[in-house]
């Protein structure tokens, strides 16, 4: 039994160290992606024939950026699954294996590849002066971009929602005293970055866009990612830092 709840825990982590995974290759992405933009000024004259790798930089980018948003969302929607069902949860659970939430995940990213090029018949033509995917796409795949990007985050935020709510309640309002698990501080975490680093930008640039063109939201939008991601480590690394949810007679984790 006690081998079943440590495999159970360690289940339940698996998601998150994709998703950090993620972070890594999305870091190295923008870094590359930083790097060509700077290369690309400093030696404008000589790489200008070269100017079309802004688009597969920053188009390797974002679809890097909607696959870990894809995979948040499943984290959150799982977890909602796990406190609002937990019994069933933990019966069926098993029958979906794990690696098809990455599988789907990336699948769902290079999706825009096809999109793009396939659906909005996109000819590259970088734009001089141009160093992010916002100026380098047509208004086609701008409208898709809005969209997917609505739907991904006002869904993140709808489950992270009732999570919170139903985290509140379980831990203050419940006659048993509560611990919340790993997991679920996890995913706390992990939304409150998407919405507040990843949404954010996005809907601040959408309110004002008589004060921000898409050049300049490309890279308000790469910063605001990273500081997310630093953020975000601080604060996993405080939780497993923490000793693990152990269970007393009086303490019951959540």
């Amino acid at each position: 039994m006690r081998g079943m709840l440590i495999l159970r825990k360690k289940n339940d982590l698996v998601l998150f160290k994709i998703r950090f995974f993620l972070d890594v290759v999305l870091g190295a992405s923008v870094v590359a992606h930083l790097g060509f933009v700077l290369i690309l000024a400093t030696f404008h004259e000589e790489l200008i024939p070269w100017k079309n790798v802004i688009l597969y930089l920053s188009l390797f980018s974002w679809n890097i950026g909607s696959a870990r948003s894809v995979t948040v969302l499943a984290i959150s929607v799982e977890r909602v699954v796990a406190v609002f069902a937990p019994i069933s949860y933990h019966n069926y659970r098993p029958y979906f294996p794990t690696f098809l939430i990455p599988i789907a995940a990336i699948s769902f990213g290079a999706s825009d590849i096809f999109i793009l090029f396939g659906i909005c018949e996109y000819e590259i033509d970088v734009p001089e002066g141009c160093a992010a995917l916002g100026c380098c796409i047509n208004a086609c795949f701008t409208k898709y971009y809005s969209i997917n990007k609505g739907i991904t985050y006002i869904s993140t935020f709808t489950f992270t929602l009732l999570l919170s709510t139903k985290l509140l309640y379980l831990k203050n309002y419940n006659a048993e005293k509560k611990s919340l698990s790993r997991a679920n501080i996890l995913t706390l975490i992990d939304a409150a970055n998407v919405i507040i680093f990843d949404f954010s930008p996005v809907l601040i640039s959408f309110l004002f866009q008589q004060w921000f063109s898409l050049q300049d939201f490309g890279p308000i939008g790469v910063v605001s990612k990273m500081w997310g991601c630093a953020t975000e480590a601080l604060l996993v690394f405080g939780t497993f830092r923490k000793p693990s949810g152990k269970k007393t007679s009086n303490v019951t984790v959540i």
